[in-house]
């Protein structure tokens, strides 16, 4: 951070490890959604409908800080620290330079999706697909995620293909895919319990139970499709959200490779971390996963 004589400015910067496996649990967090959004120079897919490459180099506006960081991002990022948890960061340029899911398989438990995770490369969807085949758990706390797919050269980012029109929905990997938005109309609400039965470890601790209701949540929202993986389970809904049959699902299901995915369904989970009830949930999340 600099403190010019105006306001404060910062630098955001994510620190690799020097060896992968450091910590069993890998963090990635999503740079390249990060730049996607950034309106720095015009440059955005979402402010100008020609624009078909984002430049990975730009600094970013409001103060250095990516774009709905302090919603998304910041809370799970907080809540690690509170809780003592020291796992390995990537970027997603980090991530995708990243040889092969076996080696991934072998240093990590866990790996955790804790933003929005929209922009993915080929090789991205490879290792993350690759590790949960070889019985890696994944944790997915935003929505919307992979959920188009980008080609980078250098620090050039080109796109953008939704997976699902590739043959590759993104549920099949999630569990459950981006189903809409807000439009700038429909109001936060709460999830509503459906499944303690069915992850009760989950909810341990917590004073849940099937029909009570916890938090405000929304933005973007992902449900079930029938690509999900058989045996995927609704944990909580908030249903009908944005309008019939737009409804989010927060999602867990099981591989026969002994993988376990856990998808937050809404696109604020992660950055409501440091509520009391998802703190809870969290540690025993983070706990059965890294088992």
């Amino acid at each position: 951070m600099v403190t010019p004589k105006r306001g404060s400015w910062y630098a955001p910067f994510v620190l690799r490890p020097r060896r992968l496996g450091t910590s069993n649990v890998l963090v990635v967090l999503p740079t390249n959604t990060w730049q996607a959004y950034n309106f720095e120079d015009g440059d955005s897919w979402y402010e100008h409908s020609d624009v078909h490459r984002i430049d990975l180099s730009r600094p970013f506006v409001d103060g250095g800080v990516p774009p709905h960081y302090l919603h998304y991002d910041r809370g799970f990022i907080r809540w690690l620290t509170l809780h003592h948890y020291e796992p390995d960061f990537l970027s997603d340029d980090d991530f995708d330079r990243l040889g092969s899911a076996a080696t991934l398989a072998r240093d990590y438990r866990l790996i955790v999706f804790s933003g929005h995770e929209e922009y993915t490369t080929s090789h991205e969807y490879d290792l993350a697909e690759g590790y949960r085949n070889r019985g890696g758990h994944l944790a997915f706390l935003s929505a919307n995620d992979f959920f188009y797919k980008v080609v980078k050269h250098g620090d050039a980012m080109d796109g953008r293909w939704r997976w699902r029109d590739l043959g590759r929905p993104e549920a099949a990997l999630v569990g459950a895919q981006y189903v809409g938005w807000n439009e700038d109309r429909y109001a936060n609400r709460p999830f509503h319990i459906t499944g303690v039965h069915k992850a009760p470890w989950l909810f341990a601790g917590t004073g849940l139970h099937n029909g009570s209701s916890f938090g405000t949540y929304g933005i973007e929202v992902d449900s079930r499709t029938p690509a999900s993986p058989r045996g995927t389970v609704v944990l909580a809904n908030i249903p009908h959200i944005f309008g019939p049959g737009k409804t989010a699902e927060m999602t867990y299901y099981t591989t026969s490779a002994g993988a376990e995915v856990f998808s937050a369904g809404v696109m604020n989970f992660g950055g409501s971390s440091l509520w009391p009830t998802v703190s809870t949930m969290l540690e025993n999340l983070w706990g059965k996963l890294t088992a």
